[in-house]
This record gives C-alpha cells, sequence and structure tokens, in this order.
C-alpha cells in the first residue's frame, strides 16, 4: 500500500489550520466555492441539499465525533482485536489453543480486509486476519508490536490464515458500523462468542484522561522528556485558557 495513505487525515488537518492562518491575515477567496456553479457541492453531487452546510452550525462540532485510536492499525479492525482480548482474558487461551476465529461486522470488513498475505506492514495494519494474530502474541496497544519483523513472522501469519471474516447481518441492519461479533473456537472443543459494538476510544465508549496519557508516552517515547510530556498534559488540561497556541506546540519540538 502507497506511504500516501499516512498523510491523509494529516494533511486534513494542515489544511483547515492554513485556512485559519490565510484568513487571520485578510486572505480572501472565492466567495462560492461550496455552493457555486463550480463549487465543492456541485462538483460532488447534481442535486445538493446546501442547507446541509449550515445546519446546527455552531451548535454541533465533528471533533466531539472523533474516534481515538488504541491499537496501531486500521480502526476497523480495533472492535474484532478488543473483542478477541477480552475473550482470551475471559476463558484464559494462547494463539496455540485456536483452531479458528470468525469476525463478523459490516460488508466492508469484509470486502477490504480480509488480507491474508500482507506484503509490507501498511498492509498488514489494514489485514484484519493479521491484526487480530498479532494481538494473540504481542501486546496490541503498545505501537511498537507493528513491524516489519512481525509482519514476516510465521506464527501469527499460521494464526491469521484461521481466521474467517463474514458479514453479520445483525451489526448491518442495526447500523453498527465499528461493531464486531468475535467468535473463538478451540482445538479442544471449546467456542466463545462476544460481541464488541463501541470499542474503547469511540465517542460513545471514550478513553480515560489516564488511558490518554499512556497513548501520549507510549507514542513519544524516546522524543520527548518525561518533564516536558508533564508540561504538555497540563498545557492540553488548560487549553481552552491558552491566548496564543504557540505556548502548546512549543512544547511539542523534539
Amino acid at each position: 500500500m502507497a506511504m500516501i495513505k499516512r498523510l491523509h487525515l494529516g494533511k486534513a488537518a494542515e489544511g483547515g489550520a492554513t485556512a485559519a492562518l490565510l484568513a487571520r491575515r485578510g486572505f480572501s477567496g472565492p466567495e462560492s466555492v461550496l455552493e457555486g456553479k463550480f463549487g465543492f457541492c456541485q462538483t460532488f453531487s447534481d442535486s445538493p441539499r446546501l442547507s446541509y452546510l449550515t445546519h446546527r452550525l455552531g451548535r454541533e462540532f465533528e471533533t466531539l465525533n472523533i474516534c481515538i485510536k488504541r491499537y496501531a492499525c486500521h480502526i476497523n479492525a480495533h472492535a474484532p482485536i478488543e473483542g478477541l482480548q477480552k475473550l482470551k482474558e475471559q476463558h484464559r487461551f494462547v494463539a496455540e489453543d485456536v483452531a479458528e476465529i470468525v469476525i463478523g461486522g459490516i460488508e466492508k470488513l469484509v470486502t477490504h480486509h480480509s488480507i491474508y498475505d500482507p506484503k509490507d506492514l501498511m498492509a498488514a495494519q489494514y489485514s484484519i486476519p493479521f491484526c487480530a494474530a498479532l494481538s494473540l502474541y504481542c501486546d496490541p496497544m503498545d505501537p511498537e508490536s507493528f513491524n516489519e519483523r512481525k509482519v514476516r513472522d510465521r506464527k501469527i501469519r499460521a494464526v491469521a490464515r484461521l481466521v474467517r471474516l463474514k458479514v453479520d447481518r445483525e451489526i448491518e441492519e442495526r447500523g453498527w458500523d465499528r461493531a464486531a461479533r468475535v467468535t473463538v473456537r478451540l482445538k479442544n472443543g471449546g467456542s466463545h462468542t462476544g460481541l464488541v459494538i463501541h470499542f474503547r476510544g469511540t465517542p460513545q465508549n471514550p478513553l480515560s484522561p489516564s488511558e490518554l496519557e499512556d497513548k501520549a508516552r507510549s507514542l513519544t517515547n524516546g522524543l520527548i522528556s518525561n518533564k516536558r510530556l508533564e508540561q504538555l498534559f497540563q498545557a492540553v488540561d488548560r487549553l481552552e485558557q491558552m491566548n496564543e497556541v504557540s505556548s502548546l506546540t512549543s512544547l511539542l519540538r523534539a
């Protein structure tokens, strides 16, 4: 998979910040960029609903609907990993005990993530069979668990081949876009099933402040000192009282 995929969300954030900085300096643009004849809406639809441009404007903020990942892989792998981890903890099995893993979800889970022979780390992070298998051998919350050496690991690849993805009709009908039903069948004949509708990190099941801090520590290990990281946490806590965002961004410099 192309490396550029890692930049997509960052480029969107960069574009928003750039637009705000340009506007503050009086930089102008076309007034009809959204609803005009050659604007954004007409480009993507023959009959756009322009009222949606201002629907609940100032009352509903999409930043409150952001998911925060606990695992360094595609977001559609999070419910399967969480479900598998819960079953592993509850029933005390290990990878070598597994005969089959069945993961059900929306159709996209099957059409986009049934990658059984990932060629590189990016493809592995999109592969639900690989991510599920890796989570039985490593701590999936450690970003270092996802690396090129693991992609070539024969044990992980062997367990990945035991994973079967399927469309779960209940999940589709209820519109649970990020949900997964995980069934683990063991070599001793046992079978265990779990359903994860809202994984940890979704708006409906958000991470706690301490979990967010732990995530930050794991991502900045070796890049930012512990002292500066604590200063960063304090700065984030008082973000709404800041007059200049530079007091926050200065703490992010390595």
